[in-house]
C-alpha cells in the first residue's frame, strides 16, 4: 500500500484562531482566560509555551536568533519573522524551520524544566471553572482531523532516527491516547498543555514522551509489547483479543497499575486470591494499594446463600468461602490501614463474567454458565474505556459491562454487621451461617472501610421494571379539580379537620420517614421510597400495637423497594366488607330474631365442623347485617369481618407475640421513642404471599355463607365484595379504607344503627397508582371513623404509647392484645352519609346510588339483645 503521507498541520496560530472564532465552544463566558492569550504578536504567543528563561540559555538565544533571521555582525538589518510565523502555523519555511523546530524539542525534551513556569500558567488559563463543561475534542476541527488520520499514512520527520514506522506510529497513538483521556477527565490544564505542545513541535511531540503523564494505556501497552520485535498500539480500535497463556499475568499488570476505582468480578475469584495459584493477583492487588492510586476497590462474586437450598451444593460454598476468608485475613487490615474503601458485592447469578475494570482497560472473559466443568467460557480480551473512542461515544462492551456492575452495585443493599448479624445461625454449616461469622468478624474487628453488599433477584428487577415504567410509574399521583397534589392531602381542612386529624397527620409524616429510612437501609435506588396516604375518615385505631408502630385506621401505605419489606406494624389481616342482594330470602324471617340467630348459628357451627371456617362478626367493629333498600322491597345481606384463625394465631399475619416471624423482625429506630418494625427477604415474602391468599380466602368465607342464607347463589351483578383492609398489591397495604378505581361502586359503613350506603366513586377524584393489576385507585372510607376529640399529642416511651388528652397522659401498654382504653375515644357521629360526604366533599366525589336501612343485626352490639 502507497504511503499518503500525512502531515500534523494544526499550528499554535490555526488553534488560537478557531479558538478566537467560536470562544464559547471553550470558554464558559468566552472572554475569561482567553484575553489572555490572544495577542496577536507571534513572539508573545511563542512565550506562551516556552518562557522567556528558556531563551535566555545558550541554545535558546541561537535558536531565537534564527527565528528572527538575525545575521552576526548585522545588527542593524531588519528582522524576518517568517521563519517564527510558519513555526507558530505548523508549515515548513523556505529556511528550514522544520530544523529549528526539531532542535527546540530535541533540546527541550532534554530540559525540559524550562518549560514548567508556561505549563504551570495553563492552570490557570484552562481549568474547569473556566471551561466549558461539555468541551469536547470535536469542538475544536482541526484537533479533531489529528484523530481521524490513519497513522498508518502518517509521515516520519527525516530528523528522527526511528528504527521502524511501527515504532512512531505506536508513540504517535500513545500521545493521541493522552490527550483523549486528559480531556475525558477533564484534566482541561494537562489537556491543553499538551494540545498547545502539539501544535508547536508537531510530529517532534514524541521527542517528550518521557514527559507525558503516565496514564495506564501507555503503561499496559509498554507491558504487552516489551519482549516483542513490531510494536502494536489499539489505535482505532476497541479491543485486542489476549492468549490464554498471557492473560493472567497482563490482568496483574492492570491491577498493579490502576487508578481510582477498581472493579474485579468473578463467579468465586477463587484462583485470584489464593496464594499458590499461577493466576492469582494477591501480590499485584497489595501494589495497587500501596502506590497510592487507587482509592476504592469494588468485587463482585456469587452469593453462596443461593446453594443452601440444595444439599449436595457444598464445593461452591467452600470456594466461595475460601475467597472470602482469603481477602479477610490478607486484605481487611491493609485497607484499613491505608484508609482505602473495600466493597463486597454478593450477587444471586449463576452467570458472572470474569472483569478487572479500571478507568481504562478491562481485562474480561465471559462465563455463561458458572458450573462445575466450567466450560461455558469464551476467549480472553482486553477493552480500552469509552474515553478513547471519537466515534460511537455511548456504546461498546466495556462501557455496558462497566455500567451493568456499576448499576448492580448502586441497587444493592448494604449490609449492617452490627444489626444484620444472626447469631443463632452461626453453629449451623450452611452459607448463611458463613455470612454470619463474615459479619461478626466485622463487626468484632469495627472496620470503617469495609463494606459489604447483597444483591436480591428483586432489585435488578425492580429496576428494570422502574426504567419501563418511568412516566407512568407506582405511586404516580394524579390530581383532582380540588386535591392539587399529596400535600393537600396533609392538610386537616381537605379531610374531616376534627383535633384527631390534626394530630395524626403529623405523626404519620413521622412513620412514613422511619419506612423511607428502612427502605434505604436496603435499596439505596432513587427509584425507592414510601408514601403513607390518609383516607377521608383517618382516625385511631382500636389496637394499641398499630397505633404505637405508626400506623392508625383510614389510610393507604404504598412502597418501591428492590427488596421485599413489609412493615408488620400495620397489623395486616384481610378485612371484608361485602353486600349480597338476596334474591331468595324470606322476609318473614325476620320477625323471629331468635330463630333467625339460631338459624345463623347452625351455619357458624357447620362452617367450623365442614369447612374450617370461623367468622368474627362479635369481634371490634365486624357485623352481619340484613337491610332493606329504603326505597324498595329487596334486602340485601351486609358483611364486614375478617377470617377468625388468620389473626391470632401462630401462622397468621397479626404481629402476634412468639408468631412464625416474631424471631424475624427488624427494628428502625426514631427520635423520642418512635419506631418502626418490619420483616424483609423471604420472611416478607412468604407474608405478602399469605396475605394475597387470605383475600381469597375471606372471598370464599363470605360468598359460602351468604348463599347459605339465601338458600341460592347469586348473580355477579348481586354482588359487591370490596376488602378494605388487607395488601391491595405486593408492596401496598389499606388501613381501613377501599382501594377502587373510578366508578366501582363500595359500601360505606357509618354507626351501630344507622343506615349504609352504597357508594360509586366519581369522575372527578385524585388518584394514586399502585402498579400491578390495580393500576390508578380512589381512596374511599369504609366508614366514618374514630376521633378523640381533646387528643393534644402521641407519644411512645418504655413500652407505652402515651396518649395526651386534655393535658392529662394516659398510658396504654404496648401489646397485641391490648385495645386502646380512654373513655373520650369515640365514633364519629354524623346526621347521615350525605352530611358525611358534604363535610369531605374536597377529599372524595361520588354518588350514593343506594341507602340500606338495618333490619337486623349480628354483633357484639347486639348479641346480648337476643
Amino acid at each position: 500500500m502507497s504511503r499518503k503521507n500525512v502531515q500534523f498541520m494544526l499550528g499554535v496560530n490555526d488553534l488560537l484562531d478557531e479558538m478566537s472564532e467560536n470562544p464559547y465552544n471553550v470558554f464558559k463566558d468566552g472572554k475569561v482566560s482567553f484575553s489572555d492569550i490572544i495577542d496577536r504578536e507571534n513572539e508573545s504567543r511563542l512565550r506562551l509555551i516556552i518562557p522567556d528563561t528558556y531563551w535566555e540559555t545558550r541554545t535558546g538565544k541561537q535558536l531565537h536568533n534564527r527565528l528572527l533571521l538575525k545575521t552576526a555582525g548585522r545588527k542593524s538589518a531588519k528582522p524576518s519573522r517568517s521563519e517564527l510565523s510558519n513555526l507558530l502555523t505548523g508549515k515548513t519555511g523556505h529556511t528550514a524551520v522544520t530544523q529549528i523546530r526539531y532542535e527546540l524539542a530535541n533540546d527541550l525534551a532534554q530540559n525540559y524544566e524550562y518549560l514548567e513556569t508556561a505549563r504551570m500558567n495553563f492552570t490557570s488559563l484552562f481549568n474547569d471553572k473556566i471551561v466549558v463543561d461539555n468541551f469536547s475534542i470535536k469542538t475544536i476541527d482541526n484537533i479533531l482531523k489529528f484523530f481521524m488520520i490513519d497513522l498508518d499514512d502518517v509521515k516520519i520527520p527525516t530528523d528522527l532516527l526511528y528504527n521502524s514506522v511501527e515504532k512512531y506510529i505506536y508513540d504517535i497513538d500513545c500521545f493521541q491516547k493522552v490527550l483523549l483521556y486528559l480531556c475525558a477527565k477533564k484534566d482541561f490544564s494537562e489537556f491543553f498543555w499538551w494540545l498547545f505542545m502539539y501544535a508547536l513541535f508537531q510530529g517532534y511531540i514524541v521527542l517528550f514522551k518521557s514527559h507525558y503523564p503516565q496514564i495506564q494505556y501507555i503503561k499496559i501497552l509498554n507491558y504487552m509489547n516489551k519482549n516483542k520485535s513490531t510494536l502494536e498500539g489499539f489505535n482505532k480500535s476497541q479491543m485486542k483479543e489476549i492468549a490464554s497463556t498471557d492473560f493472567w499475568d497482563l490482568r496483574r499488570e492492570i491491577i498493579k497499575t490502576a487508578n481510582g476505582h477498581l472493579v474485579i468480578a468473578g463467579p468465586t475469584l477463587k484462583n485470584a486470591f489464593t496464594v499458590q495459584q499461577d493466576d492469582q493477583i494477591i501480590d499485584a492487588l497489595k501494589a495497587a494499594l500501596n502506590n497510592g492510586k487507587v482509592h476504592k476497590v469494588s468485587i463482585l462474586i456469587t452469593d453462596p446463600i443461593i446453594f443452601d437450598q440444595h444439599i449436595n451444593c457444598g464445593e461452591p460454598i467452600r470456594e466461595i468461602s475460601g475467597t472470602i476468608e482469603s481477602i479477610q485475613e490478607t486484605f481487611y487490615d491493609i485497607f484499613e490501614r491505608k484508609e482505602i474503601d473495600l466493597h463486597i458485592y454478593f450477587l444471586p447469578l449463576l452467570q458472572i463474567d470474569h472483569a478487572v475494570i479500571t478507568e481504562e482497560f478491562m481485562a474480561f472473559r465471559s462465563n455463561k454458565l458458572w458450573n462445575r466443568d466450567r466450560k461455558y467460557k469464551g476467549t480472553f480480551t482486553l477493552y480500552l474505556s469509552n474515553c478513547y473512542v471519537l466515534t460511537n461515544h455511548n456504546t461498546s462492551e466495556y462501557l455496558a459491562h462497566k455500567e451493568y456492575l456499576y448499576t448492580i452495585m448502586e441497587n444493592s443493599t448494604t449490609i449492617y454487621p452490627q444489626i444484620d448479624t444472626d447469631h443463632s445461625e452461626l453453629d449451623k454449616t450452611t452459607a448463611r451461617s458463613k455470612h454470619m461469622h463474615w459479619r461478626r468478624y466485622l463487626n468484632e474487628k469495627k472496620y470503617k472501610h469495609i463494606y459489604f453488599h447483597k444483591l436480591y433477584e428483586k432489585q435488578i428487577f425492580s429496576y428494570v421494571c422502574n426504567t419501563w415504567s418511568a412516566h407512568t410509574g407506582i405511586d404516580q399521583f394524579t390530581p383532582s379539580s380540588t386535591i392539587k397534589g399529596i400535600d393537600d392531602l396533609y392538610n386537616p381542612a381537605n379531610l374531616l379537620n376534627d383535633n384527631t386529624q390534626k394530630i395524626l397527620l403529623p405523626y404519620l409524616k413521622v412513620t412514613q420517614e422511619l419506612f423511607n429510612e428502612a427502605i434505604r437501609k436496603h435499596d439505596p435506588s432513587t427509584n425507592s421510597h414510601c408514601q403513607i396516604i390518609p383516607s377521608l375518615d383517618l382516625g385511631f385505631p382500636n389496637n394499641v400495637q398499630r397505633l404505637a408502630g405508626g400506623f392508625a385506621t383510614g389510610m393507604l401505605v404504598t412502597w418501591q423497594c428492590g427488596i421485599d419489606i413489609v412493615p408488620i406494624d400495620a397489623t395486616v389481616n384481610v378485612c371484608t366488607s361485602s353486600v349480597f342482594k338476596l334474591n331468595h330470602f324470606d322476609p318473614d324471617k325476620l320477625q323471629d330474631k331468635k330463630s333467625l340467630v339460631a338459624s345463623l348459628n347452625n351455619c357458624f357451627s357447620e362452617a367450623s365442623e365442614e369447612k374450617g371456617y370461623s367468622f368474627s362478626f362479635t369481634s371490634g367493629n365486624h357485623f352481619l347485617i340484613i337491610a332493606k333498600d329504603h326505597q324498595s322491597d329487596e334486602y340485601y345481606l351486609v358483611l364486614h369481618s375478617s377470617a377468625n384463625e388468620l389473626k391470632n394465631s401462630y401462622m397468621g399475619l397479626y404481629p402476634v407475640e412468639g408468631n412464625w416471624y416474631s424471631s424475624k423482625i427488624k427494628p428502625i429506630i426514631g427520635r423520642n421513642g418512635r419506631y418502626f418494625r418490619y420483616l424483609k427477604d423471604e420472611d416478607a415474602k412468604h407474608f405478602i404471599r399469605m396475605a394475597q391468599i387470605f383475600k381469597s380466602y375471606n372471598e370464599q368465607i363470605h360468598l359460602w355463607l351468604a348463599q347459605r342464607i339465601n338458600g341460592a347463589s347469586f348473580d355477579e351483578s348481586d354482588i359487591i365484595m370490596k376488602h378494605h383492609y388487607y395488601m391491595p398489591t405486593d408492596s401496598s397495604i389499606a388501613l381501613g379504607t377501599f382501594a377502587e378505581p373510578i366508578g366501582e361502586t363500595v359500601p360505606i359503613f357509618s354507626a351501630p344503627g344507622k343506615n349504609i350506603y352504597i357508594f360509586e366513586i366519581g369522575k372527578d377524584n385524585w388518584q394514586i397508582n399502585l402498579g400491578g393489576t390495580k393500576g390508578d385507585v380512589c381512596l374511599i372510607p369504609h366508614g366514618w371513623g374514630q376521633r378523640i376529640d381533646k387528643i393534644e399529642k402521641i407519644g411512645v416511651k418504655n413500652d407505652e404509647l402515651i396518649l395526651k388528652i386534655a393535658g392529662q397522659d394516659f398510658p396504654q401498654p404496648i401489646s397485641s392484645k391490648r385495645h386502646i382504653e380512654c373513655a373520650d375515644k369515640m365514633l364519629r357521629n354524623f346526621e347521615n352519609g350525605q352530611q358525611f360526604l358534604k363535610i369531605g366533599q374536597r377529599m372524595i366525589k361520588g354518588t350514593i346510588v343506594t341507602e340500606l336501612i338495618p333490619c337486623f343485626e349480628y354483633s357484639q352490639h347486639t348479641m346480648k339483645t337476643f
